[in-house]
């Protein structure tokens, strides 16, 4: 045989082939389940953030607020800037009385305004407040908070230097109360007030020298209605409020009159339309105007006797200003009314 003749074998030699490159995909395989991980991680957090919340500040409520404090569903909407809370209680100082309560608050806040140091609320909603306030004396029963406040994030010393950049600006719009009611006890003089069926508005709140007004509607104790507008400067605490006062009980502010006058029973129901303007501060210095009317008026005596009465009294007040003792009235009108005056013989008189 030939050395140079080829002999077929009938096989064929393999072509040895490159490996092939799995790695750009593993690659991308091990991004996207990174990927999955951190978006489920962050939305776990979004998700779980209210809770988590919640059990931060009820777990360090007296360290946050002096007191203890509950709430339930606490939800946070963060891209939103959306925060909800249902049955948000604050307790007295024994941890088990019920100082105040919120069936429901919404708040949202545009987060984009931080950017340009601005807190912008831009809606506030509270649903069903309520609240307990007592007074003995001089002392409240949320006397305790307000130290614990002053304490903790006002009595701080103030730097030496102004903070670098710009300051940080608040702007609060939309805010709404609806229902609820508030109970007033002054345990001295044993004396009840509940302030119900609230409903207050207003556009926006400024924390600056300007006013502020407040659209407000209520109940008050067993029968009055007040409805109005108020406007306040918080900075000066200037004032002017314009409104409507219905079927208020004169009993409801006897025990008050009682060291002035020296009656045994107080009785009718007083209307009112008034326009009132001053100074918190000074409030005795306002300025007052409107038209006063009491139905079924009933002043009686220590004695038993009748000190004065009329079905009805109706007051057009054009100024009134204790300050300044002016008292102008465009009219007084009485109807059906009587009166008793009595002096004895030791100088005293059914008024002492």
């Amino acid at each position: 045989m030939d050395k140079n003749e080829i002999i077929d074998t009938g096989t064929e030699c393999a072509t040895p082939q490159k490996p092939k490159r799995k790695w750009p995909r593993r690659l991308l395989i091990s991004v996207g389940v990174i990927l999955l991980v951190l978006v489920l991680t962050v939305a776990s957090v979004i998700i779980w953030l209210g809770p988590i919340a919640e059990y931060v500040v009820e777990k360090h409520d007296k360290e946050l607020v002096g007191r203890r404090l509950q709430m339930d569903n606490l939800r946070i909407k963060l891209f939103k800037g959306e925060l909800s809370v249902d049955s948000l209680r604050r307790y007295e100082a024994d941890d088990s009385t019920e100082f105040a309560s919120i069936n429901r608050l919404e708040t949202s806040i545009e987060l984009r305004d931080i950017f340009d140091n601005q807190v912008h609320l831009s809606r506030i909603a509270v649903t069903e407040p309520s609240a307990a306030i007592i007074q003995h004396d001089s002392l409240f029963n949320f006397d305790d908070m307000l130290v614990f406040i002053d304490a903790k994030y006002l009595s701080s010393e103030e730097p030496d230097t102004e903070p670098e950049g710009e300051p940080w600006g608040v702007s609060i719009e939309n805010v709404s109360i609806e229902g609820g009611h508030i109970a007033y006890l002054d345990k001295k003089l044993d004396q009840a007030w509940i302030v119900s069926n609230l409903a207050l508005k207003s556009d926006s709140i400024l924390l600056k020298n300007a006013m502020t007004y407040v659209d407000a509607s209520m109940n008050i104790n067993r029968q009055a209605h007040l409805t109005g507008r108020l406007g306040l400067n918080i900075e000066s605490l200037d004032y002017e409020f314009e409104g409507t006062l219905e079927r208020f009980a004169l009993d409801d502010i006897y025990k008050y009159i009682v060291p002035v006058v020296n009656l045994s029973e107080l009785y009718g129901e007083l209307n009112t339309e008034l326009a009132a303007s001053g100074n918190l501060g000074t409030f005795t210095s306002s300025d007052m105007s409107g038209v006063i009317s009491v139905n079924s008026l009933q002043l009686t005596g220590c004695d038993g006797g009748e000190v004065l009465s009329a079905d009805n009294l109706t007051a057009d007040i054009n100024e009134l200003n204790l300050d300044k003792q002016r008292y102008i009235f465009d009219s007084l009108t009485a109807s059906g009314y009587s009166t008793q005056f009595i002096m004895r013989k030791d100088g005293t008189t059914n008024f002492d």
